[in-house]
Formats: structure tokens, C-alpha cells, sequence
């Protein structure tokens, strides 16, 4: 018998940056119900509210951030 291969599974950088926008989100107390294509689905004052991951691809300075951690 043939061995079955290993499917590799790519995980791009918007599903790890949702990823973690989650978790920073949820650690911080908010009410993330689930996700659909366009972003994160929140509870908000009785709402519904998505959250939409942007991502753009380009070198950003240290001196261009507005706020840091």
C-alpha cells in the first residue's frame, strides 16, 4: 500500500494577525462571538459588530508608530 502523504497546511499572515487580534481581544475582556470572511464578530452593546483584518503589506519605521505598547 501506498503511504498517504502529509498535507502541508499554509497558514497566511491574515489568519495569524486575526489570530492574535483575538486573543489581545479576548484577554482584554471584550465579547468575541465568532468570525466570518470579512472579520471578527463582536457583541456590542446588544450588536452585532465585525471587526474587519486589514493587512498591507509594506516596511514600516519604528519612528512611523504612532502609540506603543
Amino acid at each position: 500500500m501506498a503511504e498517504a502523504k502529509e498535507k502541508k497546511v499554509k497558514i497566511t499572515e491574515r489568519e495569524i494577525v486575526r489570530d492574535m487580534l483575538t486573543k489581545i481581544l479576548v484577554d482584554s475582556g471584550s465579547n468575541v462571538i465568532g468570525r466570518t470572511k470579512e472579520g471578527l464578530v463582536l457583541a456590542v452593546n446588544d450588536n452585532h459588530v465585525v471587526v474587519k483584518t486589514i493587512l498591507k503589506k509594506e516596511k514600516v519605521e519604528r519612528k512611523d508608530f504612532v502609540e506603543t505598547f
